[in-house]
């Protein structure tokens, strides 16, 4: 419940704790969260260690991702002087 909650899948505390996002999640990955068995619990937490909380961004604040490969700037020149092949 703990990591639910940090996932923001649970909301308050005890009895009056709202679980509707963590009875989701077990319903799309066809689990009930009341009849769990002891694999499926183990399922579970795996989930929801990798359960990635994704956020609505306005299209107006999503910006391109540049690209990560450096941009090398370099220019063949031949030299006449040099008589030998390198390849």
């Amino acid at each position: 419940m703990q990591l639910a909650k940090e996932k923001g899948l649970m909301i308050g505390e005890g009895k009056e704790a709202d679980i509707e996002g963590l009875k989701l999640l077990c319903e799309d990955n066809g689990m009930s969260l009341r009849a769990l068995t002891e694999d499926q619990a183990n399922d579970l937490i795996k989930i929801l260690m990798e359960y990635q909380i994704i956020q609505d961004v306005p299209e107006e604040n999503i910006q391109p991702v540049e690209d990560e490969t450096p941009v090398i700037d370099a220019e063949v020149v031949e030299n006449p002087d040099d008589e030998t092949e390198p390849f």
